[in-house]
């Protein structure tokens, strides 16, 4: 008699950090080239293409501002930026001496949750009306080569045994554990190998930059 298996996931384990979405060859990158911080009347900062954390965004804006600064030879006081983020809302706040426009299509603005076309004048904290949005991606999803016919994404059969949304600051270790777990029965009798692929919401693998992962997987009889 045909015994009927199903398979879940315990746990997922690992550090959120940026991932590098891998669409065939092409990396999904949250910076391209054309994206650029825009000082009001002057040269606009140009970012590398690239995948930054908020943090790595900060630091490269600083940086060139200080470049300018002492290639300029002006005084700290005269020309300066500082970033940063309300832990509890994920918003970004900055000042700066001089005025900064998110009125431009290439302005990296609504990658730091400035989603408006405004003007931003200068010695004055401003804050965005948005959180953060720097994850390429909306969702992890863990696929499964054993699973049969439970699994449906987007109206289509499909491979993934869990999906979740990251509840995580950047750099903090995820521990998913799913409650409850859902069990999908899996399309073999004997299981002589396990593939799983850890994939955004596009199918496209996520990078975890070497960073180690654990998925604990749980089979049971189905009732």
């Amino acid at each position: 008699m045909r015994m009927d298996l199903g398979v879940g996931v315990r746990c997922f384990c690992g550090v959120l950090i940026i991932f590098e979405a891998l669409l065939g060859d092409e990396i999904l990158r949250n910076i391209d080239i054309t994206d650029h911080f825009h000082i009001f009347g002057d040269e606009a900062i140009t970012f590398p293409a690239g995948t930054y954390g908020t943090e790595e965004i900060f630091e490269f804006i600083e940086k060139r501002v200080e470049e300018t600064r002492i290639a300029r030879d002006l005084p700290p006081e005269k020309h300066n930026i500082k970033f940063s983020v309300d832990s509890s809302t994920g918003h970004v706040r900055f000042i700066a001496t001089f005025d900064v426009s998110m009125m431009e299509d290439n302005s990296i603005g609504p990658l730091l949750g400035f989603t408006q076309k405004v003007l931003l004048l200068k010695d004055m904290t401003h804050t965005a009306p948005s959180p953060v949005n720097i994850f390429n991606y909306n969702s992890i999803n863990i696929e499964c080569n054993l699973l049969a016919s439970d699994s449906y994404f987007n109206s289509s059969p499909s491979t993934i045994l869990h999906s979740f949304n990251p509840d995580v600051d950047i750099n903090y270790r995820i521990i998913h554990s799913p409650s409850p777990i859902v069990y999908l029965r899996i399309n073999r009798n004997v299981i002589d190998f396990i593939q799983l692929r850890v994939v955004d919401e596009r199918g496209s693998l996520l990078d975890f930059r070497k960073e180690n992962i654990t998925i604990v997987l749980e089979l049971i009889r189905l009732q």
